[in-house]
């Protein structure tokens, strides 16, 4: 009988200059412009780049809403109870 697999796969959270880069499309150079503009966050005090940071600022700049379920939920049973 074989072992079962282990491999496991990790979506890194942190990124370098160049993978973040890379993570929203741009080259380093214009990347790195965009980020002293403003339209990108900068990075940690490591210098790194917070993953999920880049992605809530690529659904704000695409229009994309995230509804939380958990919070809509709570604020329907909210409205019910004090209906």
């Amino acid at each position: 009988m074989s072992e079962p697999r282990t491999d496991k796969v990790y979506t890194v959270r942190w990124l370098s200059r160049k993978e973040a880069a890379r993570y929203v499309g741009r080259g380093v150079t214009k990347f790195m412009a965009e980020v002293k503009a403003g339209i990108w966050p900068g990075p940690d005090d490591r210098g790194l780049w917070d993953r999920v940071a880049l992605d809530l600022e690529s659904d704000k700049r695409s229009n994309v809403s995230v509804i939380n379920p958990w919070r809509r939920n709570r604020d329907e049973s909210r409205v019910q109870r004090h209906s």
